[in-house]
């Protein structure tokens, strides 16, 4: 399908509404995400705490863009929320000066992957920190325009599109916070040490040169190991590492205060250099899942940042042997374990699903644009 291309400046007309600021009036500046996420709004804010930037007033159903942002898509229109509220001039705020132009369908097209490359095109600079969209170069850029009625009616289609992906986030934000707060649940139970309930292992390996080692690390947040590298021996500044095995409970000394605990789980040949201390839980007292998950809540983590000693609070602060092994938490009945455990795999597989249906949500609008557009070339 061929349609028309037609200049931006021909059907919108900027508007810039000065604000005369009042010190003592209070303000609610808006702000235009990247990639299209749309807009968002700052605290409210006093006249005199504005700062020198000049200010225009808004209303509902004004396309913004950022002329600093505008090649990432910071692209929006604004509803009756929005009605009242002030835009720097760090924005170009439009109005439809047409009966031909429908806003939301120039925001999709802009949106789309012809339309970001127009907007890029537009927005010269050395670096992506440093580009400038003018009113000028805006408002050259030549946007296709079939009859209003079918801008209206693909604007309506892909508000619907917008609508279910922001749907299917927002069912995954809830599931999250059911899931975390599951996980923070208090279990009851008697309290015990940590070095109760598990036995430290160490199986050093005296390095040779010519052999090749998987150095395994531990993600933050209970994300679980990971290989950081692997290198032969001759290249390895220690000359012992440490042997892991499938079980093991292994903890990030440095970075214990960021949730770095984990379980050995189909590790292999795996080594660990001497920053991770390795234990095994004694199964007879408490499943090492169930410790895993108690170890991972807030609570503990107040523990482990208490007992966490260093130079500063994000920098070589560990969290030593003993400090560790002086932790405590609650061990209910092996029964409620089991209850816990079975909760938290199917956690697991539930985010692990959230995350790819994440990536599908996030994928479906912009195929959606493209897809309507790409047939407009």
């Amino acid at each position: 399908m061929i349609t028309r291309r037609v200049p931006l400046g021909e059907v919108l007309e900027l508007r810039r509404e000065v604000e005369s600021v009042e010190i003592d009036r209070s303000y609610r500046a808006i702000g235009v995400r990247g990639f299209g996420r749309g807009i968002f709004e700052y605290p409210p804010t006093g006249g005199g705490d504005l700062g020198k930037l000049r200010f225009f007033g808004l209303a509902a159903n004004r396309l913004v863009v950022s002329n600093i942002k505008g090649w990432e898509g910071a692209v929006a229109v604004t509803g009756p929320g929005e009605q009242g509220r002030i835009a720097s001039n760090r924005f170009l705020t439009y109005a439809s000066n047409s009966a031909h132009v429908d806003l939301a369908y120039v925001a999709h097209w802009l949106l789309s992957d012809d339309g970001l490359e127009a907007l890029g095109t537009a927005s010269p600079g050395s670096a992506d920190r440093n580009r400038t969209l003018s009113m000028k170069n805006f408002e050259a850029i030549e946007a296709p325009l079939p009859k209003l009625a079918e801008q209206r009616r693909i604007a309506s289609h892909l508000g619907k599109v917008e609508t279910e992906a922001r749907r299917l986030l927002t069912a995954q934000t809830h599931r999250r916070a059911a899931i975390s707060a599951f996980a923070e649940s208090k279990w009851g139970g008697d309290i015990a040490r940590v070095g109760d309930l598990v036995d430290s292992v160490t199986h050093p390996i005296n390095v040779d040169e010519e052999t090749t080692y998987r150095m395994h690390g531990v993600r933050w947040y209970g994300q679980g190991l990971f290989v950081r590298e692997s290198k032969r021996g001759c290249d390895l500044a220690a000359k012992t590492v440490y042997r892991i095995r499938d079980g093991d409970l292994v903890y990030n000394r440095l970075f214990a205060w960021k949730q770095s605990f984990a379980l050995a789980e189909g590790v292999g040949k795996a080594f660990v250099s001497n920053e991770f201390p390795v234990f095994r839980v004694k199964e007879s007292l408490v499943l090492p899942r169930f410790l895993l998950g108690v170890l991972l809540t807030s609570r503990t983590g107040q523990q482990v940042d208490a007992a966490s000693s260093g130079s500063t609070p994000t920098s070589r602060n560990r969290l030593k042997v003993p400090d560790f092994l002086d932790l405590t938490v609650e061990v209910p009945s092996m029964k409620v374990q089991r209850k816990v455990v079975e909760g938290l795999a199917l956690s697991r597989q539930i985010l692990t699903l959230d995350d790819e249906q994440r990536v599908r949500a996030n994928a479906l609008l912009p195929a959606a644009r493209n897809e309507i557009f790409s047939t407009m070339r």
